[in-house]
């Protein structure tokens, strides 16, 4: 199932009404931040979101700046104190402080959540209402040999949910890589890391890490 891995939230907003009803002779504008400065593909893309976005909402003009992920997440949090946030921000779901402090703007009343999948909302849901919606996702995978899985006694469900004691239990029978510590070897003159494992190690190893089954 595809997992929501970020989003765009929503501030206080009042630029963001005021830009679907007021009637002014310059555009309201919206301020906006987005990550990705350094990947081409995705900066267009939001770009071009952008533009869409003014081309349709003539009241409006977006003011889109682009800020690494290392540093959008502090300068956000500062600003939201300061009442200084922009409009619409990227953020993820695990930064749960900014729903908490009551900073984000509920989008019910604003987005038709209808048009949106199911896998969509909950990372952003907090107390029945949605505050962010996901500009990205991404699915978790896990590779595992079938056959080691069986051999120490582990029932893999038709629906490949483990509970967490399940999987705890499938990794403490699973088996264990032994190898021997690495050691120095000066072969050529020049002194430089060795490392070997055991053939019987190596074997029992393998497949839990190539997924084979």
């Amino acid at each position: 199932m595809p997992r929501a891995g970020l989003g765009l939230a929503f501030t206080f907003g009042a630029g963001l009404l005021a830009a679907g009803t007021a009637v002014a002779a310059e555009p309201v504008q919206i301020t906006m931040w987005s990550n990705w400065p350094d990947e081409p593909a995705k900066k267009d893309w939001v770009a071009a979101r952008v533009r869409e976005f003014e081309a349709t909402n003539k009241q409006c003009a977006v003011k889109l700046s682009f800020i690494p992920k290392a540093d959008i997440y502090t300068q956000a949090k500062s600003a939201v104190r300061t009442g200084q946030a922009p409009d619409v921000f990227y953020l993820e779901p695990d930064q749960p402080e900014f729903l908490a402090g009551g900073f984000l703007e509920p989008l019910d009343g604003h987005v038709d959540l209808a048009k949106f999948e199911d896998w969509a909302k909950p990372a952003w849901t907090y107390k029945g209402k949605v505050y962010g919606l996901p500009v990205e996702a991404y699915t978790v995978e896990l590779y595992y040999n079938k056959d080691l899985v069986k051999k120490v006694g582990v029932e893999v469900p038709p629906s490949y949910q483990l509970t967490q004691a399940g999987f705890a239990d499938l990794v403490r029978k699973g088996p264990r890589p032994a190898s021997r510590p690495c050691r120095r070897a000066s072969a050529t003159g020049r002194s430089r890391a060795a490392c070997s494992c055991s053939s019987r190690s190596c074997a029992s190893w393998a497949p839990r890490i190539t997924g084979s089954s």
